[in-house]
């Protein structure tokens, strides 16, 4: 396992069951926080508290988990998510993602949750600041009827399994 922290904290794992929660850092203010190859699914709020991590604006969680779970608010407990303005989770086995999961993070910019199993879009509504949603390579069927995000400058939803787009506004005008 590799450890770097400075202006962002970098967590790579090589395997192998480690607990990250089990070591004391004092990481302090960073404005990213990363991972790859670190099931972190169950451990990330522990993390963020014994690590005394604050102020991240960025997550890049790259197989953030290596059984399926359901994407939920508990997991980001510790974490002030309303300075979160990029949450970017690849490859990470998600199915679900609990209701209201993003209605805190405030000031969201860009969401990309690409390469899950994920069916259906969460509730992004009221997302004052989000212009980027990227769900690429899912398993999402249908959209939404409506999607309040008056910021929105790109949905991608390549490679998932849209058959139909309804009728009703899918994005609110300006």
């Amino acid at each position: 396992m590799t450890i770097k922290y400075g202006k962002d904290i970098q967590v790579i794992c090589s395997g192998g069951d480690t607990k990250l929660s089990d070591y004391t850092i004092d990481v302090g203010e960073v404005m990213g926080f990363g991972s790859k190859k670190c099931n972190l699914v169950d451990e990330l709020s522990l993390i963020f508290s014994k690590w005394n991590i604050s102020g991240v604006e960025k997550f890049y969680l790259h197989n953030f988990s290596d059984k399926d779970f359901v994407l939920q608010r508990k997991y980001f407990d510790n974490v002030d998510v309303s300075v979160v303005s990029s949450v970017v989770i690849q490859h990470s086995n998600i199915i679900g993602i609990e209701e209201d999961m993003f209605k805190d993070f405030t000031s969201l910019q860009m969401l990309s949750l690409t390469w899950n199993k994920i069916n259906q879009l969460p509730d992004l509504n009221g997302l004052q600041q989000l212009r980027s949603i990227d769900f690429g390579s899912n398993q999402i069927t249908h959209l939404p009827d409506f999607l309040d995000v008056p910021s929105l400058r790109s949905l991608i939803l390549w490679k998932n399994n849209i058959t139909a787009i309804n009728d009703g506004k899918i994005i609110s005008p300006q």
